[in-house]
Formats: C-alpha cells, structure tokens, sequence
C-alpha cells in the first residue's frame, strides 16, 4: 500500500503531504484536464491537493477543481498588483508550505521560475508534450531553473530522448509516467436525431490539431457515405472562424457542427460514434483515452504518444498524418464495418482499463513524491 505521508525535514513527525499543481491557466486543455484529474484522485487517496493558477478565477476549469475538493488560489487577476500576486503566491507556495510543487506547463513553469529560490518543496516538472520549444528564452528559462527541479516527468515513452535535445546541459533525473482515466465510467450513446453516424473531434481548435486535414480526407469520401456521416467538433480556440468556414466549404454536403468547449465529458462522448485525432503532433492524447474508456473506437494519425494508445487493428485504427486517402480509408472502414467497430471498441476499452486507469497514475506519482522525500 502506498502511503500519503511525507517525512518533514529535520523533524520526527510526519503528516499528509501538500501537493501544489501548478498551470497557466485553467482554461481548457488537456494538460490542465489530467492535472485536474490526478489532483482529485490525490484528494481521494488523502492527499492535500492544491492547484496555483497563473490564470484568473473565472478560468474555465476553476469551479470543477474546487467540486473534486482541492483548492485554487488564482494569482492572474489583472487587479491584483504585483506585489499582491508575489504575496498570494508565496502565501500557497512559499517556505515549507508545500511539500511538493508540481509543474504542468512550460509557461506556468516561466511565471513560477522567479519564486524558485523561496520555495522549500520538491520540485516536479511535469512535459505533457514532446515538442521543442522553439524561441531562446525558452533556452534561457531553462539554464535558470536547472539547479531547482529535482525531477522531470514525461507521459510518453519519447519525451525523454527528445528532451535530450531540447536545452543544453540539461540532465535532470527523469521518470516516463503516463497519464490516466477514470475507467470506471459508462456512457450513453443514443443514435443521433438526423440518423447520421457522428465523428467526433475533441481538443483545442488550433492548427496542430489538425482539423483542415480531417475536412481534407472527408471530401475524398464518396457522396453517399457523406450523406450517412456528421462532424461533431468539441473544443474551442483562435481557429474556430476559419476552420468553420473551411468545413463549409470543403464539406457542403456534411453535418459540420462546432459545440464550443464543453465541460461535461458525458455530454461530449454521448454525442461521438468514432473519435477521430487527426493532429500532427501529439503527446498521450487524453481524447483517445476517454473515448476507449468509453468503448468508442478511434481513428488516429501516427503521431507522438498516439501510436501507444492506438495499436493498429488491435485498439483501433492509426493513419500517417497528412495522407488523406488513408485516413478517408479508415474513416469508410469503420462507418461499413460494425463489426470490426465493435472489436476495436472492447479492445480499447480493455487495453485502457488494464495499462491507464486514472488510479494506477496518481499512485505512481505518490510514488515518486515519496522516492524524492526520502533521500
């Protein structure tokens, strides 16, 4: 049994640990969604979980946090002075008032990183991506706070021989976990109102996600197998207006329907018969994990993490980015082929369940909190 307490420095005594979550913003996303999730599954095993938000109080995500029982202090308020959100920061985090710090964004890690000298906690770095971070101060935040963080995490397999050649010098000790799901969930499908098959597209609406590529295969589809489909787009970000009318003009004949970001998972996935990922970059994609929770089968590009998730045949169906004819290809598979949907289904639904339960993830970070306090 993996225990909640942390031994405090120079003390006897021992108490349930403080986790701090540290992000951006609590807009929505998918790093900010696991972090949620694994702060309210740290709250169940008796953790203190709390979450620093560089965003604003009315961020998206703030009212969930607090109804799964951990707390949000908000230090992005354009109101607040710089020395009231210095005060209330160092008032969450400052000293020994926690014992760990975990860190799930590049940019939440920059607004943090002057505060480091101040704080008392282990510091975990958390990569949710695989990507380099292109601009130089990127480079320069980096060499800054390398003598601060005791251990970056990853949540591929990938991430850490990429992160090799992210920034130089920098060898911090590093831990492949990968991100996890309630399984223990069912959803509801009924069919959809106009009789079409639903694809869905979950995530932020911005061109790595790929959605130009996805209306590109769709048109390659012949005409009565559009007339049988719709697109049902959950997410929202800066390409919505031409994405909207780039479905309009490339999918005339198709059901193209934006629903905006929506915080209701059972909502999302009720509305969904395949989920398709057409991004050309990836990490562990929350989407494909929830959708198999859910026995919903997955279409995805090879990309990033998705190759683990989605094993071909097996959990579902992987497609090169950028090709349209294969993924218009998978697309007619498994809008014609009940069976072979129904198969990937239940393998997905399996293979989650067994390797990426939301439970499994929070006790190998507790883990880890308790290997780097014991040294």
């Amino acid at each position: 049994m993996v225990s909640t307490e942390l031994a405090l420095q120079g003390t006897s005594t021992a108490r349930a640990a403080t986790v701090v979550h540290v992000v951006s913003s609590l807009q929505m996303g998918g790093a900010e969604r696991v972090m949620l999730d694994l702060a309210g599954a740290q709250v169940r095993l008796g953790l203190q979980a709390r979450v620093l938000n560089f965003g604003a109080d009315d961020d998206f995500l703030v009212q969930e946090a607090r109804s799964l029982g951990v707390d949000v202090f908000s230090v992005g308020d354009p109101s607040l002075r710089s020395w009231q959100r210095s005060r209330k920061l160092l008032s969450v985090v400052g000293g020994r008032r926690a014992d760990v710090i975990q860190v799930h964004t590049p940019h939440g890690m920059r607004s943090l990183a002057p505060y480091l000298p101040l704080l008392g906690a282990r510091i975990v770095y958390t990569r949710h991506g695989v990507g380099k971070l292109q601009a130089p101060h990127w480079d320069r935040m980096h060499r800054w706070i390398r003598p601060f963080v005791d251990v970056v995490t990853f949540v591929t397999p990938e991430g850490p021989a990429a992160a090799a050649g992210w920034h130089r010098g920098w060898k911090q000790p590093s831990v492949v976990i990968e991100n996890g799901v309630d399984t223990d969930v069912e959803t509801t499908r009924s069919p959809a109102p106009d009789g079409r098959l639903r694809l869905g597209s979950v995530g932020r609406l911005v061109a790595l996600k790929g959605h130009s590529f996805l209306f590109e295969s769709l048109a390659r589809l012949p005409g009565e197998l559009r007339s049988r489909v719709s697109v049902e787009i959950f997410g929202d970000g800066p390409d919505r207006r031409p994405l909207a009318a780039s479905a309009a003009e490339a999918l005339p004949d198709v059901p193209v329907r934006f629903h905006g970001a929506v915080m209701e998972r059972s909502r999302i996935y009720g509305e969904i018969d395949i989920l398709v990922v057409s991004s050309r970059s990836e990490g562990m994609s929350m989407a494909i994990m929830e959708a198999m929770a859910r026995r919903i089968p997955v279409i995805a590009t090879s990309v990033g993490g998705n190759p683990v998730l989605v094993r071909h045949e097996e959990t579902g169906l992987l497609v090169p980015y950028g090709e349209a004819e294969p993924m218009a290809a998978a697309i007619t598979r498994l809008t014609s082929d009940q069976a072979l949907a129904g198969r990937l289904a239940e393998g997905g639904r399996e293979f989650i369940s067994r390797e990426y339960s939301l439970e499994r993830m929070a006790r190998r970070y507790v883990e880890l909190y308790a290997l780097e306090s014991s040294g």
